[in-house]
């Protein structure tokens, strides 16, 4: 793009966040982990917004255990709620 400069690029969210925190500049993450840190500034929140697909999965062979849909299920529970706002 002319006139940009990208200093630093990463996939990470948490190396992603850890720049934001320090100064590094704008970046995206998700809301409910930047509302953990009062100097984190939420910009133009009606302008932006990106939906991010979830996937929770086991392995077929894992199903009948009922200690792994124990856990499964508990994370479906937490996931839903963190994704919703509501874990805290």
């Amino acid at each position: 793009m002319p006139g940009n400069t990208i200093t630093y690029r990463t996939d990470s969210d948490l190396a992603q966040t850890n720049l934001i925190r320090r100064g590094a500049g704008i970046g995206i993450c998700q809301i409910e982990l930047a509302k953990r840190d009062p100097n984190l500034v939420h910009l133009l929140p009606d302008e932006f917004s990106f939906a991010l697909d979830t996937w929770i999965t086991m392995h077929e062979d894992l199903r009948a255990s009922a200690r792994m849909r124990a856990v499964f299920d508990h994370l479906v529970e937490a996931m839903s709620a963190y994704a919703s706002g509501k874990l805290r």
